[in-house]
């Protein structure tokens, strides 16, 4: 039994469905016979616009050849993972001699006379 895969895709500024099989002539052929149906080179996959419609046309003309279609990619949104809880920020405080060997890398840097973008750091308060 042929497999397809139903995926989302963001592609040229909207959202598309891909439709992504293993090589097969037939496959390509039937897939093909969509309207509205193109290539995309960068996804290497065939896809139409995103909407409720277009899932349904799509899944129904597959279906027709009784091929096992995984639209497991459509079903809503994955869950987010959890965010991490980070404890509560302290104020650094930097140590004189850290100050004198930032000033001293700051002062190598601009030895090699690179741009004032290529040393971004802040200003080091005395």
């Amino acid at each position: 039994m042929k497999r397809i895969i139903l995926t989302q895709l963001e592609h040229r500024g909207a959202q598309q469905m891909g439709i992504q099989f293993d090589y097969e002539d037939e496959v390509r052929h039937y897939v093909k016979e969509l309207s509205g149906i193109k290539w995309s080179q960068t996804y290497k996959t065939f896809y139409v616009p995103l909407n409720t419609q277009n899932k349904n046309i799509v899944f129904r003309h597959l279906r027709k050849k009784k091929w096992y279609i995984d639209y497991s990619a459509l079903q809503g949104k994955q869950a987010a993972a959890p965010k991490k809880v980070l404890p509560p920020s302290t104020k650094r405080v930097i140590t004189d001699d850290n100050k004198a060997l930032v000033r001293q890398y700051v002062s190598y840097l601009r030895g090699l006379r690179l741009s004032e973008r290529n040393i971004p750091l802040a200003p080091i308060a005395n």
